[in-house]
């Protein structure tokens, strides 16, 4: 009986030792055993709803093509999606420029992909106002209503805080009280469309989406400022992620379709890397939007 009973706890204790070594070898960079399961967030450039409808299709895809699952997350606001993402609760992220910035402060990751969209890897950020507003430069945002989207949008926020400051203009200080954070681009546009403010920062892609969809009038608004280039939008991994896992996603981006996308998201995808977002970095840095943490 005793002898049974040794045996039996040498096996338990055996089992668990390989089970310890299993999950210990999943945990590497070169490990091929890690779990299959692949968790992605995004941030909220448009609403989350809206956000989320986009990326289910291209959800579906990355798991028919690279054998995956993929679960897909967009909480409310940027700021989650960097959180989430220091936390380990998500392992791959749909960040703007600067989201990534800010999160490469807290947690180890590099982007691997990144958008092309209209032919062409950057994008920009606009300022609009109705037509028939005095408005016409930036300098006659001085004691006007303004609205920004995310206040950790590049396009939305960083980017045009920039061009306001060389214009001369402390957006804490001239516009008519504290300016109005939207959350997202779509609001920020409906924001001035509709009077709630007198002009606002947006991404101009969603901009011309909204026009192209009849959800606003292009001949009511205009653009009085236009930003230089800005990279779009990275697709970022953390480093302790395995590199086999990293090798598929990258094959997956590479080939993607352009049918598995708005055109307004991706017609398709090139390779991104740390050196694309240091100009962001630095006027991120330089404004004090960079966030803190450890590199």
């Amino acid at each position: 009986m005793k002898s049974r009973l040794f045996s039996r706890c040498v096996l338990w204790a055996v089992a668990l030792a390989l089970g310890i070594t299993l999950l210990a070898s999943a945990c590497g960079k070169g490990s091929t055993s890690a779990s299959p399961v692949v968790r992605i967030g995004a941030v909220p450039k448009e609403s989350p709803e809206k956000t989320q409808a986009y990326l289910q299709p291209f959800q579906k895809y990355l798991e028919e093509k690279t054998g995956l699952q993929i679960e897909l997350v967009v909480p409310t606001d940027y700021t989650a999606v960097v959180e989430a993402m220091a936390a380990g609760r998500i392992d791959v992220a749909y960040f703007g420029a600067l989201s990534y910035v800010q999160a490469s402060k807290k947690v180890r990751l590099h982007p691997f992909a990144k958008a092309i969209i209209a032919g062409s890897d950057t994008y920009h950020s606009v300022i609009i106002t109705l037509k028939d507003s005095p408005i016409t430069t930036l300098t006659d945002l001085k004691g006007r209503t303004f609205a920004f989207g995310d206040i950790s949008s590049t396009s939305g926020h960083l980017i045009p805080t920039q061009a306001l400051l060389a214009a001369g203009i402390d957006p804490q200080k001239d516009f008519e009280g504290p300016p109005l954070y939207t959350g997202a681009h779509n609001a920020t546009v409906l924001a001035v469309y509709n009077g709630k403010v007198e002009a606002g920062a947006v991404e101009e892609p969603v901009l011309q989406e909204m026009i192209r969809q009849g959800l606003v009038a292009e001949e009511r608004l205009k653009i009085i400022w236009r930003s230089d280039p800005i990279p779009q939008y990275p697709w970022v991994i953390r480093d302790d992620i395995p590199q086999e896992i990293e090798d598929k996603l990258v094959q997956a981006f590479l080939e993607a379709p352009s049918d598995v996308l708005p055109p307004t998201v991706a017609e398709g995808f090139v390779r991104a890397s740390a050196a694309d977002y240091e100009e962001i970095r630095q006027i991120a840095e330089r404004l004090g939007l960079a966030g803190g943490g450890t590199e």
